[in-house]
């Protein structure tokens, strides 16, 4: 494998250098699960203090299942597959962005929810919780705010978990 890599073979080979040559992505992935865990405890938090109930299990969920036993698992199951490939990109090329890792994380997050907020007009419109009135329609400034929110939670623990994106093996001598 590491030869693969010196001859510039392999996927980091065709992508002409994209992907951080430090790139992990076991440690991406353990990163991205607990960065999806900080996010739903923020959402938690904010939809006990804030009156407007954005739950993203149901966002995700529901649009595959109308049951109430069965979208919130759907929607879990969802959010941490988005958690764990959103981790591997920023493993790939998260190093870029400027600051210390859990800023870096931050700073990925936010450009990421920023550019998926444009399909917020087509969810507010389509998708079958809003249209029921389940869930508030989203294109509003609280819903913005706890996306926000929940963004930073999730970029910050996954930038701080998953680091600098290289260990350093220290060798340990008893004598």
């Amino acid at each position: 494998m590491t030869e693969n890599r010196d001859r510039g073979d392999g996927l980091r080979g065709r992508l002409g250098g994209l992907i951080d040559r430090d790139y992990d992505p076991r440690r991406a992935a353990v990163a991205g699960v607990l960065g999806a865990v900080a996010y739903l405890a923020e959402m938690a938090i904010d939809l006990r203090l804030i009156a407007c109930p954005t739950n993203d299990l149901m966002l995700l969920g529901r649009p595959f299942s109308a049951n109430p036993r069965v979208w919130p698992l759907l929607g879990t199951a969802i959010h941490f597959a988005n958690g764990v490939a959103l981790a591997q990109v920023y493993g790939a090329v998260g190093r870029r962005l400027p600051g210390p890792p859990w800023l870096r994380g931050t700073l990925f997050t936010q450009i990421e929810n920023s550019l998926f907020w444009g399909l917020v007009p087509f969810l507010d419109r389509y998708h079958p919780a809003i249209r029921s009135g389940e869930l508030p329609k989203m294109n509003r400034p609280i819903p913005f705010a706890q996306q926000v929110l929940r963004h930073i939670a999730y970029g910050a623990v996954l930038g701080a978990t998953y680091g600098d994106g290289k260990y350093e093996v220290r060798s340990t001598k008893y004598e």
